[in-house]
């Protein structure tokens, strides 16, 4: 049976060496690809055609023979007809191996719903061991959970020890727990080491777990590895991160050959980078070109800097006569002819570059991401055929251009630029919130714990000490930041809570939740404290105000996310949250209910958020504050 016959586009993507089959009335031919096709553009009709050879052995003659194929895009249903030949029969596969059953995994949404304060411990343990603090048997004592924050507090160090430990030392600290107690505790403990203790001890996680669980030893989910290593990529090119004051550039040596050449993948991977970044583009491409001159692809760049796609300014016969149109068509057919050229990343950048000032007008408008996610589409078509390969093009992209945004933060927070740090950190996760849907709670798990991992190493992520006043730009891009946090995490906890309903997990992503509070929570505390310092003058005033507006209402519907999880998690069936049954504790004098402590949060801010809104910010702003920051201290 023959397949469909060949489009214009699938014969522009043959291959040297794909087979070929042609059909003219009742002769046929059969043959190879020899050569790859070009496109060009027809400058009389200005459709493209393709070009290639290929060797074809006829039914009527003896011997094969090299053909020259030439078809246009317009006539292509007059020329040769191209098919694939029939595939070859297969032999009968051998007898299929029963596979080995899957691990079983051991992440959040693994543990019963009724556990779930426990993975929590488990991450004050990993903490605790960072700091090479060790808990000595029993110390479930010496900690109590804070209702309001969802945190474990250590009420007796007396049970603590300091010094290095091994894994058979820290598998002591587990003592006190058996059967799903142990194993929601692990869970905890495992996904918080995994970022914080294995980059000093390697395999760490998967050796504790050896020793303290039965096979087979459940997998606890890994960090998403790994995609792009950007600052690889700058100083191959003599690049380097120039940060003054609220300026951020790009700082370059003499043009000279990298030793090491950057792959076109991880060229245009820099190229979007620094887009994203909203550093120079432009004198990005060029730099790069006057350093490899002969390579097509930093060719295609340095065209696309100087303006070479921008249709002429003036139109018309007399232009077209003069040639001014031929830099134009040349390079399109060169970025045509390379559309492949990085998995499609190059049609990106030629987007930014066919009309003149849709760069700056990107830049200056903020638009930068909303181009980011109309373009990236194109480009996952283009380099991928399945919406499997399309799923998987969309993660590798978006997961390289987060772990750049990264190295810029992690570059400038080294220089001691907090809030430059702050707004390549926001940027990171601007991209994060592009991410498609994740099909499997485990790869959920490991893209939340790379964020986790990344953010831990920032200075500025640890809360500063207690009285040190930080600068107005700091506090407000913080507040900032963490509002694009909850955005970030969001449709990880909404899918998170579809798969709870449908019975697919047994638990939901609290951990989460309570993060994006405590991170918001944070902004309001430095909000306050600088308000306390000094009023801005008038001409801020305004971006102060919607910056706390947006940190407000972010705070508010975090309140009803959390919320909304405690509703899920009483579902018929389900074993109820602890969170949801939360009330009076032993030692600590509780008595109140989390639902009651959200419920006085919330009404705290809408104080807040009323005053703003009736007398913009001022003295009753402040008031209302203090009355909340006092109010989450307690």
């Amino acid at each position: 049976m023959i397949s469909h016959r060949m489009s214009f586009e699938q014969v522009c993507h043959l291959q040297p060496g794909d087979a070929l089959l042609e059909i003219e009335g009742q002769l046929s031919a059969t043959g190879a690809v020899t050569s790859a096709p070009v496109v060009t553009i027809d400058e009389t009709t200005s459709e493209r055609c393709v070009t290639f050879e290929a060797l074809m052995q006829r039914s009527t003659e003896e011997l094969p023979e090299q053909v020259d194929y030439r078809l246009c895009e317009w006539a292509i249903a007059y020329g040769p007809r191209l098919f694939c030949p029939p595939a070859e029969p297969t032999a009968p596969s051998p007898p299929s191996v029963p596979a080995e059953p899957p691990r079983p995994t051991l992440g959040e949404l693994d543990i019963p719903s009724n556990l779930d304060a426990l993975f929590l411990l488990g991450e004050l343990l990993a903490t605790l061991n960072h700091s090479e603090c060790l808990a000595w048997p029993g110390f479930y004592g010496d900690v109590v959970l804070h209702p309001r924050t969802g945190k474990w507090v250590v009420v007796n160090a007396g049970g603590l020890a300091f010094g290095s430990f091994t894994s058979t030392q820290a598998a002591a600290q587990f003592d006190d727990f058996t059967g799903d107690s142990l194993r929601a505790v692990l869970a905890g403990y495992a996904r918080k080491a995994r970022q914080v203790l294995e980059p000093v001890y390697p395999s760490f996680v998967d050796t504790l777990l050896a020793e303290l669980l039965p096979t087979p030893v459940p997998q606890a989910p890994q960090l998403r590895p790994f995609f792009f290593d950007l600052p690889r990529v700058l100083q191959a090119y003599g690049t380097s991160l120039e940060l003054v004051g609220s300026t951020r550039q790009l700082g370059w040596v003499a043009p000279a050959p990298p030793p090491n050449p950057p792959t076109d993948k991880e060229l245009l991977l820099a190229c979007v980078t620094v887009f994203v970044a909203r550093l120079n583009l432009t004198e990005w491409l060029t730099h790069v070109a006057a350093c490899e001159p002969t390579r097509e692809l930093t060719q295609i760049l340095g065209a696309l800097a100087r303006g070479d796609l921008f249709e002429p300014t003036w139109g018309g016969f007399i232009p077209k006569l003069l040639g001014h149109y031929r830099p134009q068509r040349a390079l399109r057919l060169r970025v045509l002819t390379n559309l492949k050229m990085g998995d499609g990343l190059l049609l990106l950048i030629a987007n930014l570059y066919d009309v003149p000032h849709r760069l700056a007008e990107l830049v200056d408008k903020h638009a930068v991401f909303a181009f980011l996610r109309r373009t990236l589409a194109e480009t996952v078509v283009i380099s991928a055929d399945t919406p499997a390969e399309r799923l998987a093009q969309h993660q590798l992209v978006l997961g390289s251009l987060i772990d750049a945004l990264d190295d810029l933060a992690l570059l400038a927070d080294a220089q001691g630029q907090t809030h430059s740090s702050l707004i390549f950190a926001q940027a990171s996760l601007l991209a994060l919130q592009q991410l498609p849907p994740l099909q499997e709670p485990t790869q959920a798990e490991e893209w939340l714990a790379r964020l986790q991992a990344q953010q831990w190493r920032y200075s500025w992520y640890h809360q500063p000490e207690e009285g040190v006043p930080l600068p107005t730009n700091v506090v407000w891009q913080y507040a900032a930041y963490a509002g694009s946090l909850r955005l970030a995490v969001l449709p990880f906890c909404q899918q998170a809570g579809e798969w709870y309903a449908q019975g697919s997990v047994t638990n939901q992503l609290w951990t989460m939740a309570w993060w994006v509070l405590d991170q918001l929570r944070q902004g309001e505390r430095l909000a306050y404290a600088w308000s306390q310092a000094q009023l801005e003058a008038d001409d801020q005033l305004a971006s102060v105000e919607l910056t706390l507006y947006n940190l407000l209402t972010h705070h508010q519907k975090a309140l009803r996310d959390l919320v909304a999880m405690l509703q899920r998690s009483g579902q018929p069936g389900r074993r109820l949250s602890a969170w949801a049954t939360l009330g009076v504790s032993t030692g600590a004098a509780w008595d109140s209910t989390l639902m009651r402590h959200l419920v006085e949060e919330q009404e705290r801010l809408v104080v807040a958020y009323d005053a703003l809104a009736t007398h913009g910010y001022g003295s009753q702003v402040h008031a209302s504050l203090g009355q909340l920051v006092t109010e989450l201290a307690t």
